[in-house]
């Protein structure tokens, strides 16, 4: 199979050897899996329906490279290329919350922490909730009265350790599916609050004025900028999955028929999924970078 090296004039060429309107670079994990089975990852998933819609039709190819510095890597050479149709997509993590952006051109960051956090939309949480539950009302009313606060609070346990890890002291957990949070749905008590927030007040980072400066300028950022993508997809999962526990009596799906209802949630219509606010700040980059005029 002919393939193209790592080039400035072989990644230009990847449109024409793809048989798309423009390539996206981005982060996810490289491996030997086939073409096909790539295209089903759900970060490719994700990124080409956002793109089609975002791009007004066209035909987007995703290529997964790496961690994000491989990402960004190849951003130096599409600008050495001079293409415009070959962009590169990192998630934003913390930038604009306790670092600035790296400004590079051809580079688009997702506007929430990732993607997860843009596609585990409050209405794509609802909605598949609605659709595994058969609209059960109770399902819909414990998701509704308790997902505003889980947000809430999450968002303010994820910006201390924002400002912690500043210091080299991280109170959430990268290892853990929940960030070593003791939930207790459908709700994230008080007393964990305080619990975490109490470990965050005898930190170094507490009687810094960046800590507080950091948290005062973020407080009206919205939740999926700050926190976690995999924290608030996992949130997600358990949330549906208690509710309809709660309401049904029967065992819950398992998170991947879960993830599945939710990609068929947003390729029916991506603009109510994720919102057309989000849809706009898409098309603008893409504008930006001069893919589509």
């Amino acid at each position: 199979m002919t393939t193209f090296s790592r080039t400035t004039k072989g990644i230009s060429n990847y449109p024409l050897f793809y048989g798309c309107d423009f390539v996206v670079f981005t982060e996810g994990k490289e491996t030997n899996q086939t073409e096909l089975v790539s295209e089903e990852r759900p970060d490719v998933q994700y990124y080409r329906e956002v793109l089609r819609i975002a791009s007004n039709g066209l035909t987007p190819k995703i290529k997964c490279i790496g961690n994000k510095m491989a990402a960004l890597d190849y951003a130096e050479q599409i600008v050495a290329s001079g293409t415009n149709n070959l962009i590169v997509i990192v998630d934003k993590d913390l930038e604009g919350v306790t670092c600035s952006p790296i400004p590079l051109r051809c580079v688009i960051r997702t506007q929430g922490y990732s993607w997860e956090n843009e596609l585990w939309s409050p209405k794509v949480i609802n909605e598949v909730a609605r659709i595994i539950s058969n609209s059960n009302i109770m399902v819909a009313s414990l998701i509704n009265k308790n997902l505003p606060m889980l947000q809430k609070r999450l968002k303010y346990l994820s910006l201390l350790n924002a400002v912690s890890c500043l210091y080299g002291t991280a109170l959430l957990s990268n290892s853990n599916s929940l960030a070593g949070i003791r939930f207790r749905l459908p709700s994230l008590p008080v007393d964990e609050v305080k619990r975490i927030s109490s470990q965050f007040k005898s930190s170094a980072a507490s009687g810094c004025s960046l800590s507080r400066n950091i948290i005062r300028e973020s407080s009206n950022a919205e939740s999926r900028a700050i926190i976690r993508g995999h924290l608030w997809e996992n949130v997600a999962f358990r949330l549906i999955s208690y509710a309809y526990k709660q309401a049904t009596g029967e065992n819950f799906p398992p998170n991947g028929v879960l993830q599945r209802i939710a990609f068929s949630v947003l390729k029916r219509d991506v603009n109510s999924a994720i919102g057309s606010d989000l849809t706009k700040y898409y098309r603008d980059e893409l504008l930006r970078l001069s893919v589509i005029t």
